[in-house]
């Protein structure tokens, strides 16, 4: 029986190590449970983009070229890490995908869904996901009870009413808002300036007051990108990656 024993005890200390390391080392997670997305070695700029999301920054901002995962690294690897590891997001947090569109935000936030539903890696170390609340492609609400974890997921386009997010559920610990601006759009002040407006007015302040984040990962389009117009406010981390880089 003690062999019996010991060999539980080895069980669960290896799934805590496991557990541990996937949690304090994202790229280390992303190559472990995301494989196909993440084939190839992690350059500076993704090193920047773990870095800065494990950092206690609030407000962050990296740009970089069109090509170079932006959208993976911010859906699939940082969308479900917060998930299963950020404790303002596990214990009843509140992700929102914010995109260029409704369209494009409700495809970010479904491939999140889709990740932790088929993934049979995650399935495996973590168990099934699906609750009896939602699950759609635009929100879905994330239940396991063996691991605590209870988190909602839902996706808005640049401009929408954030207030609906709220319903429900905790004030939002994480936004992701990924490559905001389309390129016939960034030449635009005017719509530039609408697209500040709602970021700063109507997105930002529902973030949790205690530890909502937003991270944008983004391409500088023209000079009334949001992105471009974001990386001028002190407030931001803001981090430049040109083409050359």
């Amino acid at each position: 029986m003690s062999s019996v024993n010991a060999s539980l005890s080895q069980t669960d200390n290896s799934w805590l190590a496991a557990y541990a390391t996937w949690r304090d080392n994202p790229d280390v997670y992303c190559k472990t449970m995301l494989p196909e997305a993440f084939p190839l070695p992690w350059s500076p700029f993704h090193r920047d983009v773990f870095s800065a999301y494990l950092s206690p920054l609030r407000l962050v901002e990296i740009l970089a070229p069109r090509g170079t995962g932006k959208t993976v690294t911010t859906i699939h690897g940082l969308g479900t890490h917060s998930v299963l590891f950020d404790p303002a997001c596990t214990n009843r947090g509140n992700i929102v995908i914010v995109a260029k569109t409704d369209d494009e935000a409700v495809d970010r936030t479904d491939a999140i869904r889709r990740e932790l539903e088929t993934n049979d890696r995650i399935k495996s170390f973590f168990g099934t996901m699906k609750g009896n609340g939602n699950w759609g492609k635009e929100k879905f609400d994330i239940s396991n009870p063996a691991l605590r974890i209870q988190c909602r997921v839902g996706g808005r386009g640049v401009g929408s009413a954030l207030r609906g997010v709220l319903a429900g559920t905790s004030r939002v610990s994480k936004m992701f808002l990924d490559d905001l601006t389309k390129k016939q759009e960034a030449e635009d002040p005017e719509i530039g300036r609408q697209h500040l407006q709602w970021l700063l007015r109507e997105a930002l302040p529902t973030l949790d007051p205690r530890w909502g984040r937003a991270f944008m990962l983004a391409t500088m389009v023209g000079p009334y990108s949001l992105a471009t117009l974001v990386s001028k406010l002190p407030e931001w981390y803001v981090k430049f990656y040109s083409i050359i880089d």
